[in-house]
């Protein structure tokens, strides 16, 4: 029999351990390479066509409305970017709505599910619409797939529509940042982050 603290010694000897201690360390090396060569610090910025490319992916967003009070709600929330705007389907009584419809400044920041991780925030003006089936139905399937995507859009019942209709929040950019660790991430690290996706949450 051993005790518990013989069985955390034992696995910060792991091989796990060992990787991720060498993955930090080679990624303050090279953060610390990076400024000493006077070359743009962390996080580094994601060139436009990127940005682009970026916002047609599959992500969650964080929506910002600004609240009756002045302060910022956050909202996370699937969208759609088309011809340079991004869509946002919701109920008409929402409180992002309501806000909207007070202040139509807007942000949203989109970032990958792992890291290293790259990201972009929009800053914009969105504009409130009746809701449009087409876009409402690409959104579904964009994120659920074909077959959920159809039955998500059939879910709500007549009623409930008729209390409280979707509506679509239009987005319109005045601003967008993107940013990326990647580049400055170690092959070591990265390896370590993909075979992290597949081993307990506590490694």
């Amino acid at each position: 029999m051993h005790s518990l603290g013989s069985d955390k010694e034992a696995r910060l000897a792991s091989f796990p351990y060992r990787a991720a201690t060498v993955y930090f360390s080679l990624g303050a090396l090279s953060i610390a390479g990076a400024e000493a060569k006077g070359e743009p610090p962390l996080p580094h910025p994601l060139p436009e066509p990127q940005v682009e490319r970026f916002l047609l992916g599959r992500h969650i967003g964080v929506l910002t409305t600004i609240g009756a009070s002045g302060m910022p709600m956050q909202t996370p929330v699937w969208y759609l970017y088309r011809d340079g705007r991004l869509y946002v389907r919701t109920n008409s009584l929402s409180a992002k709505v309501r806000n909207i419809r007070r202040d139509s400044r807007v942000s949203m920041c989109v970032q990958d599910e792992y890291p290293p991780y790259r990201g972009v925030t929009v800053t914009g003006r969105a504009e409130v619409r009746a809701d449009e089936p087409e876009i409402s139905a690409k959104m579904s399937r964009n994120y659920l797939g074909v077959i959920a995507g159809f039955f998500y859009m059939r879910l709500r019942t007549r009623a409930q529509i008729e209390d409280d209709p979707d509506t679509i929040l239009v987005i319109e950019p005045n601003g967008k940042r993107g940013w990326d660790y990647r580049p400055q991430t170690p092959f070591v690290g990265r390896v370590w982050l993909a075979l992290k996706r597949l081993l307990p949450p506590w490694l």
